[in-house]
C-alpha cells in the first residue's frame, strides 16, 4: 500500500499533464480534468467507505468480527481498489489545480479564465500587477487585504 502514492504520481501526473496541455475542451484545458478526477475521489471514497458491505456483497462472511476471526478477502480487495483509485484521482486533480494556479501566479493566464490556456502577452494585463492599494502584487498584501 505505501507503494501506491509514488506509483500514481509516477504514472498519472506526466499523463494528466500532457494530456491537459494538448485538451482542447469548452471548458478549458484543466477543468475536465479536475471534474473527472473529482467524481473518481467521490466515487472512490465510496468504495473505500462501504468495502466491507461490497465484500459481503461479493461474498465474503457476515459473520460478526467477534465471532469470525477469518479472511475477508473480498473486502480487502474492495477497500484496494478504492484506495488506488482514490490516489490515481487525487493525482490528476492536484496536478491540474496546481497546474492552473502556478500559470495564474505566474502572469501566464488572464484573471477570469483560468484554465482555458490563453497566454498573456506582454503588457496585456498590467492592471492585475497591482493590489487595490496600488502596490506591486509581488510583495505581500496589506494586513487588511490579506484573507
Amino acid at each position: 500500500m505505501w507503494l501506491c502514492g509514488p506509483i500514481a504520481g509516477l504514472i498519472v501526473q506526466p499523463c494528466v499533464g500532457l494530456s491537459s496541455d494538448k485538451c482542447g475542451s469548452p471548458l478549458g484545458r484543466r477543468r475536465p480534468f479536475i471534474l473527472s478526477g473529482c467524481i473518481v475521489i467521490s466515487i472512490s471514497v465510496i468504495i473505500v467507505g462501504f468495502s466491507s458491505d461490497i465484500g459481503y456483497a461479493l461474498g465474503d462472511t457476515k459473520e460478526d468480527c467477534k465471532d469470525y476471526t477469518g479472511p475477508r478477502y473480498r473486502a480487502a480487495a474492495a477497500f484496494i481498489l478504492g484506495f488506488w483509485l482514490l490516489d490515481f484521482s487525487n493525482n490528476t486533480v492536484q496536478l491540474a489545480s496546481a497546474t492552473t494556479n502556478k500559470f495564474i501566479k505566474s502572469g501566464l493566464l488572464k484573471r477570469g479564465e483560468e484554465g482555458d490556456g490563453d497566454v498573456v502577452e506582454d503588457g496585456d494585463d498590467d492592471q492585475h500587477d497591482l493590489h487595490d492599494d496600488g502596490s506591486p502584487n509581488d510583495t505581500p498584501a496589506p494586513p487588511g487585504e490579506r484573507g
